[in-house]
């Protein structure tokens, strides 16, 4: 289905006092949605909006992201190289750094944009 075939086209008329919309305006905002109409559409197929992440947050990821690359790039050219790297030392390093990262996510993302429940951190699925 294309994009003009999904288009909005249907009207539902609601009736707000200036402090429900004044409120509505903030929660679209809060959630980085397009429009109020998003938003409301959003609401009614059941999907729970979340604040965007402060801009910290991206910084953060991305800064720990090119650590852990950095790292894994480490334990592959010392691979290729034959050359001896510490394997508890890069382990430790790359563990951490990896649940920093789910930790962060787990915080910050909405429901829908985290691990399936049986990869959550903590569960019992064996």
């Amino acid at each position: 289905m294309n994009r003009k075939e999904r288009c909005a086209t249907k009207i539902a008329y609601v009736r707000m006092t200036e402090e429900d919309l004044t409120d509505l305006d903030c929660q679209v905002r809060r959630v980085g949605a397009a429009s109020r109409s998003a938003y409301i559409r959003g609401l009614v197929k059941g999907i729970r909006p979340a604040a965007v992440p402060p801009a910290d947050y991206t910084a953060l990821m991305n800064e720990l992201s090119i650590l852990k690359n950095r790292m894994d790039l480490l334990a592959s050219t010392a691979a290729q190289q034959q050359k001896n790297i510490n394997p508890t030392e890069y382990y430790t390093l790359s563990s951490l750094t990896a649940l920093t990262l789910q930790k962060m996510r787990l915080a910050v993302l909405p429901q829908e944009m985290q691990l399936p429940e049986d990869f959550r951190y903590g569960s019992n699925s064996h």
